[in-house]
């Protein structure tokens, strides 16, 4: 069996929501359960499926969140000859109250994190989307926010973001807010809609992912970066991808490689950026 369920515990007098993943499977094997959460480990399945980055992202976005994530090392399926296994997930937060007449439901009353900027999308929700949002002018993003961008990079820049993926973009766009105030990013979900932007817009910056996989034209992002250079795109441009493709994408065209998911810490972040600005030399790319 596959079981996920939610279960409000106390901890220190204190109610606090976790989430519950469990099976009834072979179970993870003591010696590999303190690589479990590392990029690209081994798949355990018999298949050999997966990148080895879903867990490393997971824990990574419940980090974000103000959370926990681990293996429950006494958990037991209760199988027999399947010890199977559970990944907890205590999202640090109290249940929101039960809705009833007293106490009508508003999104507006709900606890709200101090240093998580908000993002609100443009557009209908469709999957060539584009949305445009200036980083740290939110009040909700000025604690532990840099008053000025550290060496070489300048106060303003301008950043598209390419990714199928709508929570990847956010979490890159909000680390990016931590560690950048004044700059401006904006987001596409494929290769079709970031040519469109590069027609009308100029960016310092380009983050691209290679595989988009949930648009219909599904540019890949090697196509993509070799389509911005034949049409005279001056941006520096960073290939996204959980598999090391740098390769590919420096014969594509552009001037770095990252390899995903992108940091989420300020500083992890900032290094990232400062890397891939200083990637030609050059102080404004665009």
């Amino acid at each position: 069996f596959v079981r996920v369920r939610a279960q409000v515990l106390q901890f220190d007098g204190k109610s606090k929501v976790c989430l519950f993943v469990e099976d009834s499977g072979p179970g993870i094997p003591p010696e590999k359960r303190k690589d479990l959460f590392r990029r690209f480990q081994e798949s355990l399945d018999t298949l050999g499926q997966g990148t080895g980055v879903g867990l490393n992202l997971s824990r990574k976005i419940v980090d974000l969140m103000g959370g926990s994530m681990y293996v429950d090392e006494r958990y037991k399926s209760g199988v027999k000859g399947q010890p199977g296994t559970r990944i907890v997930i205590e999202l640090n937060r109290a249940p929101i109250p039960a809705r009833n007449e007293s106490t009508p439901f508003l999104i507006s009353a709900l606890p709200q994190r101090s240093a998580t900027p908000r993002f609100s999308d443009e557009g209908s929700g469709t999957e060539h989307f584009a949305s445009t949002r200036t980083i740290g002018t939110d009040s909700e993003c000025t604690d532990s926010v840099p008053t000025t961008a550290p060496g070489s990079l300048p106060p303003t820049a301008s950043v598209l973001f390419v990714d199928d993926d709508r929570i990847i973009r956010k979490l890159a766009s909000r680390a990016m807010a931590k560690a950048l105030p004044g700059w401006l990013i904006r987001e596409a979900a494929s290769g079709e809609t970031a040519l469109s932007l590069t027609e009308a817009q100029d960016f310092d910056i380009i983050f691209m992912d290679q595989y988009m996989a949930s648009v219909d034209q599904a540019l890949k992002g090697t196509e993509t970066v070799r389509a911005m250079r034949a049409k005279g795109v001056k941006s520096v441009i960073c290939g996204l991808s959980a598999n090391n493709i740098e390769e590919q994408f420096l014969e594509a065209g552009a001037d770095a490689f990252l390899l995903k998911p992108f940091p989420c810490k300020v500083e992890e972040a900032l290094h990232a950026v400062e890397d891939i600005w200083n990637s030609r030399g050059n102080s404004s790319p665009a």
